[in-house]
């Protein structure tokens, strides 16, 4: 990750209660590396390159009221250098020097600035040999599907060589998503398009992650959408995605699966262009669009110099009812939750946490079994995290390494405030605020929303 300054924290006293005892703990001044400057909860803060593997990978973060002082990298002018990274593109010295401290924000991008400068990036790239699809089951995913089949100035744009269509099981997907991604393997089979679904026991998927549930449950976990760190994307698509792409992409060109940086950079060599990876993110979604691009700057080296990332729906302003009107030209009838339509509902995993009030009280009337599951799963969370609290104050106690004593400070913090599902709202809680906002609403009114809504749009990549 790139370093673009250093802060430093003030010295500080912390009151550490374990059992009946309180007494002053001294927390030294520090200084720190840092990748990137947010504003979380309201609040200036200071990304950190430390990453706790306790936290799940979290980075450390330093909330701007406890710094001394921060003192930024000064940035050469990136302007007219030759083989950039997408990302150098994006963030020139000007850009990033508006984060630091003192200095105005620079002006939000409107989302026809990004579509122009997504299209910009795509253009600089010399036409790729290798494309792949990340599918998701839902109507983005369709849109570009239908796209690249019959029409061809968008498949000579986006995929004008070889490609081929891949999508991770987490093994958490609605009926309906496994029933429409059926048929897209049936779609793909008849226009001679590779599409492979990757389930857990082709070997792609790790022990830690085979499926969302079974990661949960081993871990009396739950996924909050109070994290900073989202792991199921990266551990359950991202990942999963990259390894069968490297796999295949090594069976298609007869390269030895050495190891996925050599292969890459052997690919790279040979058709000199990076291979392109087709994102299903839609008009509207600009922003989310823009802040995958970002992202991308903590990519390794590697990667950035053998793949590029595309968002063909952002850059041809197919908002989601010009997916749908896309799907309706093509697709047959089929029966999804009950009624015959040519439009499939949008995916989402069932547990998903960015799900609205709306789309609980639909998945209670459609999936009652799997909500009461999740919300054991809850449960299951805070009594876990509730009956090792005094554990964790007792190592605290006992530990007299002032490193190691302060992460079991951080780690007793974070347990303290036992998040579930919706942060400090407890899941049951949440249904029935749904419930009291939205339980006059008809099963076709549920119906109706959920074919407009249900992906999960926050994740940036």
């Amino acid at each position: 990750m790139p370093i673009i300054g250093t802060v430093t924290t003030k010295a500080m006293t912390w009151q550490v209660t374990t059992g009946d005892k309180t007494e002053p703990y001294e927390m030294p001044s520090a200084t720190y590396s840092v990748v990137a400057i947010d504003e979380i909860n309201g609040k200036k803060t200071y990304i950190t390159n430390i990453w706790h593997k306790e936290y799940k990978q979290v980075p450390l973060v330093i909330v701007d009221e406890i710094v001394e002082k921060y003192e930024p990298v000064i940035l050469p002018d990136l302007g007219g250098k030759t083989g950039t990274t997408d990302i150098e593109l994006i963030n020139k010295a000007e850009e990033i020097e508006a984060k630091i401290e003192g200095k105005p924000k620079p002006e939000k991008l409107t989302p026809e600035e990004i579509r122009t400068r997504l299209t910009e990036l795509r253009e600089r790239e010399e036409d790729p040999q290798l494309t792949m699809f990340s599918f998701g089951g839902g109507q983005d995913s369709f849109a570009i599907l239908y796209s690249l089949i019959y029409n061809k100035e968008f498949r000579k744009k986006y995929a004008p060589n070889d490609f081929f269509i891949v999508m991770s099981d987490t093994g958490n997907e609605h009926p309906h998503t496994y029933q429409a991604v059926k048929e897209a393997e049936e779609i793909c089979k008849k226009h001679n398009i590779h599409f492979k679904l990757i389930t857990p026991d082709m070997g792609y998927h790790t022990t830690a992650w085979p499926d969302l549930k079974t990661n949960l449950k081993k871990n009396s976990s739950i996924l909050s959408a109070a994290m900073l760190s989202k792991p199921c994307t990266p551990n359950l698509k991202i990942n999963v995605v990259d390894k069968y792409m490297y796999h295949y992409m090594c069976e298609l060109y007869g390269f030895e699966e050495l190891d996925r940086k050599k292969s890459w950079e052997f690919y790279r060599d040979k058709f000199k262009t990076r291979a392109r990876v087709l994102i299903g993110f839609a008009k509207d979604e600009e922003t989310r669009a823009w802040n995958s691009v970002r992202n991308h700057q903590f990519l390794s080296a590697w990667k950035k110099e053998t793949m590029q990332y595309t968002y063909p729906l952002v850059e041809e302003g197919i908002n989601r009812q010009d997916a749908q009107d896309i799907i309706a030209k093509y697709h047959e009838y089929h029966t999804y939750n009950g009624k015959l339509t040519n439009v499939m509902p949008p995916s989402n995993c069932m547990i998903c946490f960015y799900q609205s009030e709306q789309e609980l009280l639909w998945l209670e009337h459609h999936h009652p079994e799997e909500l009461n599951e999740w919300i054991e799963m809850e449960k299951a969370k805070f009594k876990e995290t509730t009956d090792n609290i005094p554990n964790v104050r007792a190592q605290l106690e006992a530990e007299t390494n002032l490193e190691l004593k302060e992460k079991l400070i951080k780690r007793l913090k974070g347990m303290e405030k036992n998040y579930g599902v919706y942060g400090t709202m407890s899941l049951p809680r949440k249904l029935e605020r749904a419930r009291e906002k939205f339980g006059h609403w008809t099963i076709e009114q549920l119906n109706e929303y959920k074919m407009s809504h249900g992906h999960c749009i926050k994740s940036s990549f």
